[in-house]
Order: C-alpha cells, then sequence, then structure tokens
C-alpha cells in the first residue's frame, strides 16, 4: 500500500492518484525477487506506525548481492517522495536495469512469448489468502466486505434451513456449518462471478477519438463500471 493511501487515511493528504500504482508495481518486483514484501511489519501496527516505517532513511532491505542498476530501479518505484519516484512509463522503460535487458518495443507489439500464462477455465489468485493478509489501516478491503457480507448471507440461510428442519422433525440432530465452510461456500460463488481482465480485448476494433480514426492496431484498456457501462482507453 502507498504512503499517500495511508496518507488519506490519516488526513494528512486530501487524496491520491496514479503514482500509487507505480509503487505497487515496485512492490510486486521486489516479491517476486525476495518472496517477502519489502516493509515487514507486525499485523498490530497501526497506519501512523506503517507510515513512519516507510519514509526511514533506510528504506527496503536490498540484498547486497544485488546488482547496482537493479536496486536503482527499485529505489526509484518504491520512493517515498512522489517527485522522484518513477512514475511514469517512459522513465520506467528507459531505466538502464531494463534497456539493457530487454526489448519494450517488442513487449508493446507482443513478440515475445510470456514465461507463464494463467489458465482462463479457473481464478489465477487465492482470495482466501488474500482476505487473511494484514491490512495496515482500520478499514476493511472492498473483497474483504464483499466476502464478510456473503459469509454472512449463508450463515443466515443456513441458520434458516436448520429452523425449518427442527421444525419438520423434532429430536433429529442437526449441526451448524463450520466457518470454513460457509467461507469456502462465499469463495466458490464469488469465484464464478469472477470477471476475466482482458486489456486486450478490443485491440483489433476499430473506434473513433476525438481526433478521427483510431489506429486498431494500437493496444487499449477496457474498464467496465457499474450498470453495465464500458470505457476504453488507449494505451
Amino acid at each position: 500500500m502507498a504512503p499517500e493511501v495511508l496518507k488519506t487515511s490519516l488526513d494528512q493528504t486530501p487524496g491520491y492518484d496514479f503514482r500509487v500504482d507505480w509503487w505497487s508495481l515496485g512492490v510486486c518486483f521486489y516479491e517476486m525477487i525476495r518472496g517477502i514484501r519489502p516493509f515487514e511489519f507486525p499485523p498490530q501496527f497501526s497506519s501512523l506506525q506503517v507510515l513512519k516505517l516507510m519514509s526511514g532513511s533506510y528504506g527496503p532491505v536490498l540484498p547486497a548481492n544485488w546488482s547496482s542498476d537493479l536496486v536503482s530501479l527499485l529505489c526509484g518505484m518504491l520512493n517515498f517522495d512522489l517527485n522522484k519516484r518513477i512514475c511514469s512509463f517512459d522513465r520506467f522503460s528507459a531505466h538502464h536495469y531494463l534497456a539493457n535487458r530487454m526489448n519494450m518495443e517488442h513487449i508493446l507489439q507482443r513478440k515475445i512469448t510470456p514465461v507463464f500464462i494463467p489458465r482462463r477455465g479457473k481464478l489465477n489468485c487465492d482470495l482466501a489468502r488474500i482476505t487473511s493478509e494484514r491490512r495496515a489501516t482500520n478499514s476493511m478491503s472492498p473483497l474483504h466486505v464483499r466476502l464478510q457480507r456473503r459469509h454472512s448471507k449463508l450463515r443466515h440461510m443456513q441458520a434458516q434451513k436448520q429452523d425449518s428442519s427442527d421444525v419438520n422433525s423434532k429430536g433429529s440432530k442437526t449441526t451448524q456449518p463450520s466457518g470454513e465452510e460457509c467461507t469456502q461456500e462465499a469463495l466458490n460463488e464469488l469465484a464464478t462471478t469472477f470477471t476475466e481482465y482482458n486489456r486486450f480485448k478490443n485491440e483489433q476494433t476499430a473506434g473513433k477519438n476525438n481526433n478521427g480514426q483510431r489506429n486498431a492496431e494500437t493496444p487499449s484498456a477496457q474498464y467496465s463500471f457499474a450498470g453495465g457501462r464500458d470505457v476504453t482507453y488507449s494505451l
């Protein structure tokens, strides 16, 4: 979670912008390389304590065997100072760690075969792990709130079924579903409604913008909003 998000929760700043995503990308890079997050703290830490940890003079732990250009890239993406953080694709792709190792044009044109391709027939993440992760703020994440509501709904339905069963067959012994069973049912229900995100969905579809006809080969990202409205952005 970027420092600006924590500052917003503490009313230290009115809000945050796209630059939090570059921080998150840096966290992903760090975790993929080391297997742990750049900032480790106990679950009892408050938002203010986590913010102080992030703003410390030492920053995240960077192993001595990492190359200097890798350290430079991660420090640039995980920079507490917004004015010094890598927050644009141009700066990101021009960094010497990436420029010396990969061809960005080939990546954008999808000429490079991905090392890992997720399966389309199943979820690509463990929702149970997401809901059990430590949170720096007191407020719950939207996904956790959604699961909690489904969990409560399922428990209520199970209780109603048991009540009706007790009325129809007095003396019969019934068992309440465990919390894990209810959680699993909620996760299964959520999995059936999980929408796959595909940023190249309408890549080959011709569209019009304010300047006229858009190039059909330009990558695009489509976002779905409440009410069924889809908005496509050129990248």
